[in-house]
């Protein structure tokens, strides 16, 4: 975690990730829980900007995301949360989504944050 004097910690307000999907399937609007080293936070997911699929070229702005896609989302959390894009540390940027406490949802990285 890069942090200095200048520039301290701070929790985001959201942030942009680029997921790989395991399974299932998901639409913005919903709540989810991301998991960043041991701390799970409930996000809401605001919006899909891009998929890639092996079925379909780039996508923007999809309805919905499918088992095996890469989608690019944003994220905003519900209680404080501290990431970081990967580019300036790697510590805070992996992220892995689950469903309940036994499925992994997806898996990804940070490459945007929006501070409060």
């Amino acid at each position: 975690l890069l942090v200095s004097a200048n520039d301290p910690i701070s929790p985001v307000k959201e942030f942009t990730a680029q997921i790989r999907l395991s399974y299932n399937s998901f639409r913005p609007g919903s709540v989810y829980s991301i998991v960043c080293q041991d701390i799970t936070t409930p996000c809401i997911l605001k919006t899909i900007l891009e998929k890639r699929s092996r079925r379909a070229p780039v996508e923007l702005n999809p309805n919905e995301v499918k088992s095996g896609d890469v989608a690019l989302v944003v994220f905003e959390p519900r209680q404080p949360m501290w990431v970081e894009p990967r580019v300036t540390g790697f510590e805070l940027s992996q992220v892995l989504w689950r469903e309940g406490h036994q499925h992994l949802f997806a898996v990804g990285h940070v490459t945007q944050v929006k501070l409060i």
